[in-house]
């Protein structure tokens, strides 16, 4: 097999400093005509650039360029780092989900890795951008959770395609060689359901967001699962997907969501349990019963994904959740890129286990 594209590119570019073509405090042709120059895209020639500054033969000033500060491999003259630069891009995080990731992703690189957090909000524009930015900081890998699991953000089949360190978080890409951390949500969702037709309902309802992402399907196949499982009868029409202020992006008002919910509960009076997509929404679908007099337990039991972190308040007041070790996503997340810098055919998938967590939004359904 031959040289890889980013090696060719270094090797050209390393030859010509060591020979004088261009000399110490000389300028490197800029990136785009490197692109040009030798056929190949900006990312191949961002790593072969980056080989450059960490063999101390280059710096890359803001505004400048490529400057050559040495015509010989050095040790001392590098960026400063022993530890590799890692980029982690998140669509956002809070309590609920996502400071855990990144308390894992913290926690695992101490001494082993620096890292660079950034959130893209659910934009796919601003996760390419962001995306570009992180290499062009110099990251040898990258943690991604991507906004959309229905179409592959062409930045991703970029990087797949060049092998670069990736490691996709909470989120599928079934059809693409890169490494994944993800809890298993069809085995949380199946758990949850089988729950609730253990307390004695049986009429359940599904509430999600209108998402396109892997974790939602899975979600609701799990759903659907635990009734044909348990020979119990599903119906779509007993599914919600329309709630919208929770996606990163939309800003729709949390008001218009518990509208929503109430109507869709005032249609469906017969359904006394629900799996809900995550805390917040669950905290709407809470609201929206009380709202029309059905209280939580009492008519109507709730189970969500994710909880934020709880002091020394009793257990009945926290909701029955499917817990995610997030921390472990993190930890695994940063285990496996720095697996990739070093060996790059290093790829894996990772399904990590959940937990139910019983609280006090759950009970058997009232007779009568």
């Amino acid at each position: 097999m031959g040289r890889k594209l980013y090696q060719q590119v270094y090797d050209s570019l390393r030859a010509r400093i060591e020979s004088g073509a261009i000399p110490v405090e000389g300028k490197l042709p800029t990136q785009d005509a490197l692109v040009v120059e030798f056929g190949v895209s900006a990312i191949t020639v961002r790593r072969a650039l980056d080989m450059l500054r960490d063999d101390g033969l280059i710096v890359r000033r803001p505004r400048i360029g490529s400057v050559v500060v040495s015509d010989v491999v050095t040790t001392d003259t590098r960026s400063g780092r022993e530890l590799p630069l890692l980029g982690c891009l998140l669509t956002n995080f809070d309590d609920t989900f996502g400071t855990h990731v990144l308390t894992g992703v913290l926690d695992a690189a101490e001494g082993h890795a620096e890292v660079i957090v950034k959130r893209s909000l659910g934009g796919h524009t601003a996760e390419e951008h962001m995306l570009a930015e992180l290499i062009d900081a110099g990251c040898a890998g990258i943690m991604l959770l991507p906004s959309s699991s229905l179409v592959v953000p062409p930045a991703v089949l970029q990087l797949t395609a060049e092998r670069f360190p990736l490691v996709i978080l909470d989120r599928i890409f079934d059809t693409l060689p890169v490494s994944t951390v993800c809890s298993d949500n069809f085995a949380g969702a199946q758990s949850a359901t089988e729950y609730l037709f253990s307390l004695g309902h049986r009429n359940l309802g599904l509430i999600l967001p209108r998402s396109t992402v892997s974790t939602i399907d899975e979600r609701r196949n799990g759903f659907i699962y635990a009734h044909a499982a348990l020979h119990m009868a599903y119906l779509p029409e007993h599914e919600y997907h329309e709630v919208r202020s929770v996606v990163p992006g939309d800003i729709a008002p949390i008001e218009e969501d518990i509208s929503g919910l109430i109507d869709f509960l005032e249609a469906n009076p017969h359904l006394t349990g629900f799996l809900v997509s995550e805390y917040k929404v669950a905290q709407m679908l809470v609201e929206a019963g009380r709202q029309i007099g059905r209280r939580c337990p009492e008519s109507l039991s709730v189970v969500c994904f994710d909880h934020p972190p709880v002091g020394f308040e009793p257990q009945n007041s926290h909701v029955t959740h499917v817990r995610q070790d997030q921390a472990r996503m993190g930890r695994t997340a940063l285990e496996q890129v720095l697996l990739q810098v070093a060996d790059r055919g290093a790829v894996a998938k990772h399904v990590l286990p959940t937990s139910l967590v019983v609280g006090g939004t759950t009970a058997a359904p009232t007779v009568g």
